[in-house]
């Protein structure tokens, strides 16, 4: 991604750098949230209890779309306030909130996937977690990145 970022100006690479540490707020939160469920998912699932496993994906994924939706609709409302506690620049705190409000939008997804991924690995089912990661991670991620830099170029 740095060759991409390496011939945009400055106000973007500032922007997408701010817009980076606010997103770990919610970010952190849902990871601990779906990495702390694995052992109670692991140890319900061998103990064959079905019914609390489902429990305790459900509550989990409940708080992890919670968080997310809150972290949705503060960064919604406050980007460029939120923005602006790190720069006040105007052009930076624009770029900033502008990837900061789409960031947040991709949040909830991020949830369902890190809790599929949770319940892959706390059931024994490493391969579907690693596909999904790398699906995540390789292929979906950088064909959205091109698809979206070729609908909505950062600079026209």
């Amino acid at each position: 991604m740095v060759w991409f970022l390496s011939d945009q100006p400055t106000e973007v690479l500032s922007g997408m750098g701010v817009m980076q540490r606010l997103e770990m707020i919610p970010f952190q939160l849902i990871m601990g949230i779906s990495d702390g469920v694995i052992p109670l998912v692991a140890y319900t699932f061998a103990s064959g209890d079905r019914r609390r496993m489902r429990a305790a994906i459900r509550m989990t994924l409940g708080i992890g779309l919670t968080i997310s939706l809150a972290g949705l609709v503060l960064y919604e409302i406050f980007a460029s306030d939120l923005v602006r506690l790190f720069i006040n620049d105007p052009s930076v705190v624009e770029y900033g909130a502008s990837f900061l409000r789409l960031r947040a939008l991709a949040m909830p997804s991020v949830v369902v996937e890190f809790m599929l991924i949770a319940v892959f690995q706390a059931t024994g089912s490493a391969r579907q977690a690693i596909v999904l990661s790398l699906l995540r991670k390789g292929t979906v991620d950088i064909v959205l990145m091109a698809l979206a830099n070729f609908m909505w170029p950062l600079m026209a």
